[in-house]
């Protein structure tokens, strides 16, 4: 073999080598997610319309907690959180979406099921809990009830496999227990 042809042959086993090393790099990199910036106008149009499509009547999304997620910074999905009265609910209500591509799953938080008894005036913070599977969000709620003003803390959980978006009624209750009224505190009442 000559010189020139065995340093082809290490130059090329030397690019493979870097290139299998690199791959579990940008894998492991990969599987964060991060809030990153605003919502874009289309998911939030989209949430909006699935909302309505829910049945739900004065929908209106809250941009300021409403953010794009992204991983290995590239934008997969956005959490959109808003107000919207309820089907059947007593309250006006508070929601929580995902959309990531076409895909739009949208659940209501405070005014419906569990804190049907409590009126929603809007969501005031939203944060990551858990930016590996399950992703968790912590969402803090303004809230109210004929007796009082609260901040109710509310976790969700997003499955990205499936795109589905669920209250982890657990964690909420936990984060309430402790008088969690900020993502820093859910994170800790909820580790």
């Amino acid at each position: 073999m000559s010189v020139l042809t065995a340093a082809r042959h290490i130059c090329a086993a030397s690019l493979s080598a870097i290139a299998l090393s690199a791959a579990p790099v940008a894998a492991q990199a990969s599987g964060e997610v991060r809030l990153s910036g605003a919502a874009g106008t289309a998911a939030v149009a989209t949430v909006e319309a699935e909302a309505k499509r829910q049945g739900m009547t004065d929908v209106a999304a809250t941009t300021a907690q409403s953010f794009r997620l992204t991983e290995a910074g590239r934008a997969v999905a956005a959490i959109v959180t808003g107000k919207a009265t309820m089907p059947h609910a007593r309250y006006a209500g508070c929601f929580v979406a995902i959309v990531r591509d076409a895909n739009v799953r949208v659940i209501p938080t405070i005014g419906y099921g569990e804190y049907e008894a409590e009126t929603c005036v809007g969501p005031a913070s939203v944060g990551l809990l858990s930016a590996r599977d399950p992703v968790r969000f912590g969402i803090v709620f303004d809230a109210s009830s004929p007796n009082a003003e609260v901040q109710e803390p509310v976790v969700v959980n997003w499955d990205r496999t499936t795109n589905a978006l669920a209250i982890d009624d657990a964690r909420s209750t936990a984060a309430s227990r402790a008088g969690a009224t900020t993502i820093a505190a859910m994170r800790r009442a909820v580790r």
